[in-house]
């Protein structure tokens, strides 16, 4: 037990452990007043109808719960773990009446169009993008808005910290705020002395 403690309070000082959990929650509400795209926050706040929430481990594939449009707020949390990294999204939502999109309330991303990505991941025109987002180490803040009037396609979303773009999910964003390689070199050593110091113990009992 003993060990067990220690172990994880080594991993925890390296990173390995990562009290940070990230979080996907998506909102959706139908829509009861018009839609400014100057400001879809604003915008947002304006619609009287009930706002229902979930969470999601991943959330490709996701639809709206009002059925045939509405209005839908994504809001995800994250660790950055590394000044060096780079932060980019890539988000596809079934958005007629087009999308912003903010990280820690700083509007970094909109599109107007009439978008619709079809399940092509490579159809950026029909997405909202942000790109090489340094951000500082510690806890940070996704939000995305957007409106449709007609449809309810599956949303598409994927993220990078600065090599390839994988799926917008909570193991996902986990896994990027582990820097794993560095972290395992500084803790290799200690983890031997923790062995090496219970075997001993052990020989002697």
């Amino acid at each position: 037990m003993k060990i067990s403690f220690s172990l994880l309070a080594i991993l925890s000082l390296a990173g390995i452990v990562n009290a940070n959990a990230a979080s996907i929650d998506f909102s959706d509400r139908v829509i009861t007043n018009s839609v400014d795209n100057t400001n879809y926050q604003a915008s947002w706040n304006a619609q009287t109808s009930a706002i229902s929430s979930r969470s999601f481990s991943d959330i490709n594939g996701a639809l709206l719960n009002t059925g045939s449009g509405g209005f839908g707020l994504w809001q995800v949390s994250f660790y950055n773990s590394s000044t060096t990294d780079s932060w980019s999204f890539k988000l596809a939502p079934d958005a007629g009446l087009g999308g912003e999109l903010y990280i820690d309330g700083n509007k970094v991303g909109s599109n107007t169009n009439d978008m619709w990505w079809g399940g092509n991941s490579t159809n950026t025109s029909q997405m909202i993008i942000s790109t090489g987002a340094n951000l500082s180490v510690g806890e940070h803040t996704m939000t995305l808005y957007y409106a449709e009037v007609c449809c309810n396609g599956p949303v598409g979303a994927w993220f990078s910290t600065g090599g390839n773009y994988q799926n917008l999910s909570v193991a996902n964003l986990n896994a990027a705020a582990t820097p794993l390689p560095a972290a395992v070199f500084f803790v290799a050593p200690a983890l031997a002395g923790v062995f090496g110091f219970s075997r001993r113990k052990a020989a002697k009992a």
